[in-house]
């Protein structure tokens, strides 16, 4: 169980820094804007998490609706996951083009496969990334 949880905290971890990396790249007036199309702006995504986040693991086991007679612990952390890379990649998406020509590629820039497979740098632990 602990490898489990280890391996869903790294993710968390990855997540995290990868929508904070996103949102570095914008102003804070863009930040409150809605996102293309009219959706809710990357604050509103990134309050939305958070407070999820904080209901999800406030009490966890006890007054947050999972028991623990259910056994589900695993798939209410898969879940919770789940959740957070959903938005996390909205961020990034809404990110990408608020940012335009300024955006920095956080992930392999297009047509530069080639020349990472060398150097495959994303593919290490989340503590050895920025």
């Amino acid at each position: 169980m602990n490898t489990l949880i280890e391996s869903i905290r790294n993710e968390y971890v990855r997540y995290k820094k990868l929508g904070e990396r996103a949102m570095r790249q914008l102003d804070d007036g863009d930040l409150c804007r809605s996102a293309p199309g009219g959706g809710n702006s990357i604050a509103t995504i990134a309050w939305h998490v958070s407070g999820n986040l904080k209901s999800r693991f406030t009490d966890f086991l006890t007054s947050d609706g999972e028991k623990t007679w259910r056994n589900e612990v695993h798939e209410a952390l898969h879940r919770s996951l789940a959740h957070v890379a959903y938005h996390v990649g909205q961020i990034v998406y809404a990110a990408r083009a608020l940012a335009g020509e300024s955006w920095q590629y956080m992930s392999i820039p297009p047509g530069q496969s080639e020349s990472y497979n060398l150097n495959p740098t994303l593919e290490k632990s989340p503590d050895s990334q920025e």
